[in-house]
């Protein structure tokens, strides 16, 4: 499969942060190194290296890909929004770093004021997008207040909630405020909102109707699979995603969602073209 890991969570052998996920199985930290020899013959075309939501900066960014730098292996990275961390403005200045992450799991933050105003100016400077994690109202909160002109990408299709008797509203107010401004990108890889291919292509194909499959990105791993299973299947039932799926899983994964819910230059697109433009591969 031609394809670029737009989602992976990478950590140097300098990591030292009690927050950092192990493979499952593996007991191991996803090196470079592990990462590389799990995939196999399914390495991507390039690698963008996210801040892990749980970890305390992002320093493991930058040694993953100072790492993968020094292998030529084409990558990208993309830092925590923390503007309390001075070296957040440094990271930024480097040419592969990207993209900002914002988050909105529990709440809705604010980004009123000068501190922020600076950090949406800098971001433009750069030419960099901010990457958003979040659900529901939260998110919906969030991206309201990011300035029109900056690209966004939201995080794991932006978790609809399938489950529900009811419609996920916020959901729909989302991609219809995605749709308005025109530079907003959905990524994958979508198994947090389903296991079933089934289930998660009826989103896939609601964000193609709204915005284009040129808005989406769906080669993204998310390894090392930390948290656990949010789908309500009962064989998954207390279980963690690292006990569920792995990198072979999640190609197969990825793959099917892309050829059940797209077709074949829709396919290409989301899996390669569209991350391959925007990052600068």
């Amino acid at each position: 499969m031609n394809w670029i890991d737009t989602h992976v969570h990478l950590f140097s052998k300098k990591a030292e942060n009690e927050n950092v996920p192990l493979v499952y199985s593996r007991g191991k930290i996803n090196s470079p190194e592990l990462y590389f020899e799990l995939l196999g013959s399914n390495k991507p075309a390039g690698i963008v290296v996210v801040d892990f939501s749980k970890s305390k900066d992002s320093q493991h960014v930058i040694d993953a890909l100072d790492d993968l730098k020094n292998q030529n292996i084409p990558a990208a990275g993309v830092i925590k929004g923390n503007l309390d961390d001075a070296r957040t403005y440094e990271w930024m200045q480097r040419d592969d770093i990207k993209g900002v992450r914002l988050y909105a799991k529990d709440k809705t933050p604010d980004l009123s004021g000068e501190k922020w105003s600076a950090f949406f100016e800098k971001i433009r400077e750069n030419g960099q997008h901010i990457l958003v994690f979040g659900a529901g109202e939260y998110l919906l909160g969030l991206v309201e207040q990011i300035p029109a002109d900056i690209i966004i990408l939201v995080d794991h299709l932006g978790l609809p909630a399938i489950f529900g008797e009811s419609e996920d509203e916020n959901y729909n107010k989302l991609l219809s405020f995605a749709a308005s401004r025109g530079n907003v990108y959905f990524k994958g890889p979508g198994y947090r909102t389903s296991l079933d291919v089934n289930k998660v292509s009826v989103i896939i194909k609601k964000i193609v109707e709204k915005l284009g499959a040129e808005k989406l990105l769906l080669g993204a791993s998310d390894g090392p699979f930390a948290g656990p299973v949010l789908d309500p299947a009962p064989e998954y039932e207390g279980k963690k995603f690292g006990e569920v799926i792995d990198y072979d899983k999640v190609i197969k994964f990825i793959e099917n969602l892309a050829s059940t819910a797209l077709n074949e230059q829709e396919k290409k697109d989301a899996l390669h073209n569209n991350a391959k433009a925007l990052y600068g591969f």
